[in-house]
C-alpha cells in the first residue's frame, strides 16, 4: 500500500439516506401496457422531484424508486428531522397524484419509506452521484423500505433518537433480509410531529442580555419609533434560547411577537421567512394564511398592498412585466403599509432568526424597515459570519444595538449540565471535562450530557491519554456543516491538523496537509477568522488550536481510515527524524502516531504482514522508550 502521506479526495460523512419505492409495480406494468405505464411513472417521477427539489437532499431514482441523501455533499444541520419531514411530504404528494390518477385510469400507487442515519464515504471533487458513494446506510433503508407496510416510513434508531418531537411506534430489534445483526427500528405515526422541543429548564448565564433587550423594548415603546438589535454567536452559543426567553417575557407584557427562522437550504423561496413574520402579527386576529393577514390592513389602510401579498403568498414575487426595481420599491412600500397598521395601536415585535442565511433582498428589507417610522423592535441573530459578510448592516447606529453572545463560564456551563443529569454532572471530574470540550457552548453541553446519559458509559482515553468523545450527531450535523463551507484548501488543513491533536505547530500541520509555509499562512488566516482556529495568547509562538475540543474530533472523524493510517505514519516519521536533542520531547508523540496508524490497520485491506509487523514493532519500541524517558525525568 501506498506510503504517502497526502489526503485523499474521499470523505466521511455522517448523512440520512430515504429510500421509497413502489409497491407492486410489476403486476401494475402487467395490468397498463409498457405506454400507459411509462406516462404513469413520469407523473410518479415527477411528484417525487418536486418534493425532493424543495429539500435539502441529493437523489436519483433507481428503477420505480428514489433514493435521497441528505448530508452530502455538504452537510445538513438537523438532517435527520429534514429527512422525515420529506418522507412524510411524498406520502402525502403521492397521495394527491393517486386523487389525478384514480379519477383518470381508476387506480392508485402504493409507495413505501425506509430512513436510516450513518456514515457515507464519498469523493467531495467528484460529480455527486449516488452509485459513487459508499456505506451499509444504504443497505439497511433499502431494506427498511423492503419491511415497510404501504403508506408507511420505517426508521432506524440512529435517526429517530436526533428527532425527538417525532411521534413514533418503537418496534423494537428487527431482522433485516441479508444481515446477521438486529436492527433497532421505529415506524413514524401517522400523526403529525409534537412540535420543536425547546431548551429545558431557566436562561442561565444569559441574564444581561435579556434585560438588555427588555430595555430595547421600552424605548420603542416610549419613542414609538423602531429599532434593531443585532444577536450574534457561533451555532449553539444560546441564541435561540435566549430569543424563547425574551418572547415569552414580551407577551407576559402584552406585547405580540411575530418569530420567523432564515432556512438554510432547498426550495424555500427567499421572502418564505417574511411571510412567517406577516402572519404571525396577525395569528390573533384571526389570519390563517400570510395573504389572509396582509388583506386585513387592506381593510384598515386602504392603501394597495399587493407587492406584499405576492412576496409572501403563492403567487409570483414579481408582478409580469415589473421591472425589478420598480418590484422592490412597491414591496417595500407595501411592507411599511403592513408596519403601520399591526403597530398602529401598540408595539410590535418582530425576531427573524438565522440571519446568515438570509437573501439579499430580505436583509435588505429588514434594514429598511428598522428605519420607518413605526412602534416595531426587531431582533435579528445570526452567526458571526453574517456580520462580515453584510458589512452595511447597522449595528451601531442610532437605531441599532449589537449583542454578541461569548461562551458561558465554568459555573454556568456545569448548572447546565446539571440540568440534563443530576446525578452525572456530579461524578468527580465530568464538570470539568464536559467544560473542556464543549467551552461553555449551552448547546453541545446539554448534547453531550445526553449523549453520556443514554450510552450509559463515561467517555474513553486515547492511545496518548487525552479523553475521548463519541460526538452526538445532533451536533456532528453543527459543525460538519461548517467545515464543509471551507475552501478546499481549508478542508484539507483541518483535516490534517486534526490529526496532531487540538493544539499543533503551524510547521506540522503545513507538512502534513502538504502546504508551503505561505499556503500555510493565508489558509490560517482565513481559518482564525472563521474561529475555527485560535492563535490563543497562552501558546507559544508558531502553535495553533481548534476553538472548539469537538470541531477536532469532527473534523478527525470524518478522515477515512486509510487516510487515517497514512497520516499517523506521516506524523510519525517527521516527529521521528527531528534531531537527536529534540527526540526526549516527541518519543510520546512518536508512539502515538504509530499506535494510530497500527491501529487503523484494517484485515479487509490488502497489507504486506511484514509491513504491518514493522509499524506494530516501531510502536512497541517507542513505547518503551517514551516510558523510559519519563521515569528518567521523575529520577
Amino acid at each position: 500500500m501506498s506510503r504517502s502521506g497526502a489526503l485523499r479526495d474521499h470523505e466521511l460523512k455522517v448523512a440520512t439516506v430515504l429510500f421509497a419505492d413502489l409497491v407492486g409495480s410489476t403486476a401494475l406494468g402487467e395490468r397498463l401496457g409498457v405506454e400507459l405505464l411509462g406516462e404513469v411513472i413520469a407523473e410518479y417521477h415527477a411528484t417525487l422531484s418536486d418534493v425532493l427539489n424543495g429539500s435539502d437532499a441529493t437523489f436519483d431514482f433507481v428503477g420505480d424508486g428514489v433514493v435521497a441523501i441528505f448530508g452530502v455533499p455538504t452537510a445538513v444541520e438537523r438532517h435527520q428531522a429534514r429527512s422525515l419531514h420529506t418522507a412524510r411530504s411524498i406520502l402525502d404528494a403521492v397521495d394527491e397524484l393517486n386523487t389525478r390518477l384514480d379519477d383518470k385510469y381508476g387506480f392508485a400507487l402504493d409507495v413505501r419509506i425506509g430512513v436510516n442515519t450513518g456514515e457515507i464515504l464519498f469523493d467531495p471533487d467528484v460529480d455527486v452521484a449516488v452509485g459513487r458513494m459508499a456505506g451499509d446506510v444504504f443497505n439497511i433503508a433499502a431494506r427498511l423500505q423492503q419491511m415497510a407496510g404501504v403508506g408507511e416510513i420505517l426508521v432506524a434508531e440512529r435517526t429517530i433518537a436526533a428527532v425527538p418531537t417525532e411521534r413514533a411506534v418503537d418496534l423494537g430489534p428487527v431482522r433485516l433480509e441479508g444481515r446477521i445483526g438486529l436492527v433497532h427500528a421505529f415506524r413514524l405515526d401517522d400523526e403529525a410531529p409534537i412540535g420543536p422541543v425547546p431548551l429545558h429548564g431557566p436562561l442561565i448565564g444569559r441574564q444581561a442580555e435579556l434585560s438588555a433587550l427588555l430595555e430595547e423594548l421600552d424605548r420603542v415603546a416610549e419613542s414609538r419609533s423602531p429599532r434593531l438589535v443585532t444577536v450574534v454567536g457561533e451555532a449553539g452559543i444560546g441564541k435561540t434560547h435566549l430569543l424563547e426567553a425574551f418572547g415569552s417575557a414580551c407577551i407576559e407584557r402584552g406585547i405580540p411577537v411575530a418569530t420567523a427562522s432564515v432556512a438554510q437550504t432547498g426550495g424555500s423561496s427567499a421572502m418564505d421567512p417574511l411571510a412567517q413574520l406577516v402572519l404571525g402579527a396577525q395569528l390573533r386576529r384571526g389570519a390563517t394564511t400570510p395573504e389572509e393577514a396582509v388583506r386585513c390592513c387592506v381593510l384598515e389602510e386602504g392603501e394597495d398592498v399587493e407587492a406584499l401579498i405576492r412576496a409572501v403568498g403563492t403567487e409570483p414575487r414579481q408582478a409580469p412585466g415589473s421591472p425589478p426595481g420598480r418590484a422592490k420599491r412597491e414591496l417595500s412600500a407595501a411592507w411599511r403599509v403592513f408596519l403601520t397598521a399591526v403597530t398602529r395601536h401598540h408595539p410590535q415585535v418582530f425576531i427573524l432568526e438565522d440571519m446568515h442565511w438570509a437573501a439579499p433582498e430580505l436583509v435588505e428589507l429588514v434594514c429598511a424597515s428598522s428605519a420607518s417610522g413605526v412602534a416595531a423592535l426587531f431582533v435579528c441573530s445570526g452567526r458571526p459570519e453574517f456580520r462580515e459578510a453584510e458589512r452595511d448592516w447597522p449595528v451601531a447606529a442610532d437605531r441599532s444595538r449589537l449583542l454578541v453572545l461569548s461562551p458561558l463560564d465554568f459555573d454556568s456551563t456545569v448548572r447546565i449540565a446539571r440540568s440534563v443529569d443530576p446525578d452525572l454532572a456530579t461524578v468527580r471530574g465530568i464538570p470539568e471535562m464536559v467544560y473542556q470540550f464543549t467551552e461553555g457552548n449551552p448547546f453541545f453541553t446539554i448534547e453531550l450530557m445526553r449523549s453520556f446519559a443514554e450510552s450509559g458509559g463515561l467517555p474513553g482515553l486515547e492511545s496518548h491519554g487525552a479523553v475521548r468523545v463519541s460526538v452526538p450527531d445532533t451536533v456532528q450535523g453543527v459543525i460538519a456543516n461548517r467545515i464543509d463551507r471551507l475552501p478546499r484548501a481549508g478542508r484539507r488543513y483541518v483535516h490534517a491538523a486534526s490529526v496532531l491533536g487540538r493544539e499543533f505547530t503551524r510547521a506540522n500541520a503545513e507538512r502534513l496537509a502538504g502546504m508551503t509555509e505561505e499556503e500555510g499562512a493565508d489558509v490560517i488566516g482565513d481559518l482564525v477568522d472563521r474561529r475555527i482556529l485560535d492563535e490563543h495568547p497562552a501558546l507559544e509562538d508558531g502553535r495553533l488550536r481548534f476553538v472548539h475540543a469537538l470541531t477536532r474530533d469532527v473534523a478527525y472523524g470524518s478522515i477515512p481510515r486509510r487516510d487515517l493510517h497514512r497520516l499517523h505514519e506521516t506524523a510519525a516519521r517527521h516527529f521521528a527524524e527531528r534531531p537527536p536533542d529534540r527526540r526526549t520531547e516527541t518519543s510520546p508523540l512518536v508512539a502515538h502516531h504509530l499506535l494510530e496508524a497500527h491501529g487503523t490497520l484494517s484485515a479487509d485491506w490488502e497489507v504486506d504482514e511484514s509491513y504491518a509487523e514493522r509499524i506494530r514493532a516501531d510502536a512497541v519500541r517507542w513505547s518503551i522508550r517514551a516510558a523510559g524517558e519519563a521515569l528518567g525525568r521523575r529520577r
